[in-house]
């Protein structure tokens, strides 16, 4: 036999690559087999396929027929009814993202509001110092002189009135003035005129320009604590220093604005941290926004304007002076840090017990308003709105004879002197409105 020829191990590996090679035609077989098969299967669903489209062909040929409607008619109607449904799909779904969104914000916002209030307190405690002094009979009279000649010196350099007339407060001398500085320099200079032996119009005179030096360099002192101490804030101009010293003194609604400042610049600072702002630089700006009116008094009680004028004379920032202009909502805010001051303002405001309602004096100072409009100059349509510092006057074609812009102008010029002449409104900025109205009536029968 031929296997003679080979050895065992040759006989082996003969034997082996038969094996192979005879799996291999196995393999192949079952490989055709199966190709056979798909080539089958895929022309049994191929001819479904035909079946299935030949059958959709009849349904859509007899749906034409039935609804009158062309293929292209009938795609557009399915078109723009899916474009629809997906619309109202997609609208829906952002509303409830708007409401989560909403839901969640208003939650950030009241826990930032919450945190802020509570970090209103500050270390600093504001007190108005009294205006009354308590003096013996003999002080009292060194103070007013013979014939009166002392009080009269008092009063013309200090820029005050001292009432000492009333026979209910014989032991006291009241200070009266609407400069609250000045009321504050003279109780300062008076107790000092006490001390001395004996006084006359030309020590007088030397003492008030010694005492004023030194309430100077009171209000300087007072600067420098707040910003260095309190608010610690180190790289400002000094020449601010004076203008917050004289906060101490200044009061609205019976609020001490130096408080108020102080609370302001706490709460911007707590709402710009927990919205990743500058905090230090919110604190500042929400210390400053008021700070006109440490001047506004001795002119016309506009503290935005002179807040702004004392902000530029010592190099406040851009954001300061923005939030001064805009606080009151005169102007659109060009800063996010004058939107955080707008609320701070209102927090700080509206704490209870942080200022007085004094609604007997608004009502007062409203119902003079009303009066002299009414009966002075014959208006009948006058609304006095907040808190007396608008005025809105209507002005019908049948009331003034010479209804035009001159006599308008004229009108509201002697209304202006007519309010800075009386006591209860001549210290505060009024914004004076005319408005003209053509009434025409028509009977319907």
């Amino acid at each position: 036999m031929p296997l003679l020829f080979f050895s065992t191990e040759e006989t082996n590996f003969l034997f082996i690559i038969l094996i192979i090679f005879a799996a291999i035609i196995i393999l192949l077989f079952f490989l055709v087999l199966f190709l056979l098969f798909k080539k089958k299967r895929t022309k049994h669903f191929n001819n479904a396929n035909n079946d299935n489209k030949m059958l959709l062909e009849k349904k859509i040929d007899k749906l034409e027929e039935i609804s009158n409607l062309t293929r292209e008619q009938t795609r557009e109607i399915f078109l723009k009814k899916f474009e629809e449904e997906l619309n109202m799909y997609i609208l829906q779904k952002i509303e409830e993202a708007n409401n989560k969104i909403d839901s969640n914000a208003n939650a950030y916002a009241q826990e930032i509001l919450m945190n802020s209030i509570q970090n209103i307190s500050t270390s600093f405690i504001s007190s108005m110092p009294s205006l009354v002094i308590n003096v013996s009979p003999e002080e009292k009279a060194k103070i007013i002189g013979k014939r009166g000649i002392n009080k009269k010196t008092i009063e013309q350099v200090a820029g005050v009135e001292l009432p000492l007339l009333d026979e209910n407060n014989k032991n006291k001398i009241n200070i009266s003035s609407l400069n609250p500085i000045r009321a504050n320099l003279a109780r300062n200079f008076i107790k000092h005129l006490i001390t001395l032996n004996s006084i006359d119009p030309i020590i007088i005179e030397k003492t008030f320009i010694k005492e004023k030096e030194k309430f100077e360099k009171h209000l300087f002192d007072i600067g420098k604590k707040i910003i260095e101490g309190e608010l610690k804030i180190f790289d400002l101009n000094h020449l601010v220093y004076p203008y917050v010293g004289r906060l101490q003194y200044r009061t609205y609604y019976g609020q001490s604005v130096l408080q108020h400042s102080l609370e302001c610049a706490k709460i911007c600072e707590s709402i710009a941290r927990d919205l990743n702002l500058d905090a230090e630089l919110a604190k500042q700006v929400g210390f400053f926004h008021d700070i006109g009116k440490s001047v506004d008094f001795e002119f016309n009680h506009d503290h935005v304007f002179y807040g702004v004028k004392i902000a530029n004379e010592c190099e406040l920032n851009k954001y300061v002076i923005d939030a001064i202009k805009t606080h009151h909502n005169e102007t659109p805010s060009l800063y996010v840090y004058s939107s955080i001051v707008k609320v701070a303002d209102s927090i700080s405001a509206g704490r209870k017990g942080a200022r007085e309602a004094r609604s007997e004096t608004i009502f007062k100072r409203a119902s003079n308003i009303e009066n002299i409009c009414k009966e002075k100059f014959g208006l009948n349509e006058v609304y006095v709105m907040h808190a007396g510092r608008s005025v809105f006057i209507y002005l019908r074609n049948n009331l003034f004879i010479n209804n035009d812009e001159r006599n308008i102008k004229k009108l509201i010029y002697d209304i202006k002197n007519e309010l800075n002449k009386n006591e209860d409104t001549k210290n505060y900025l009024i914004n004076i409105s005319v408005y003209k109205i053509d009434s025409i009536s028509l009977k319907t029968k």
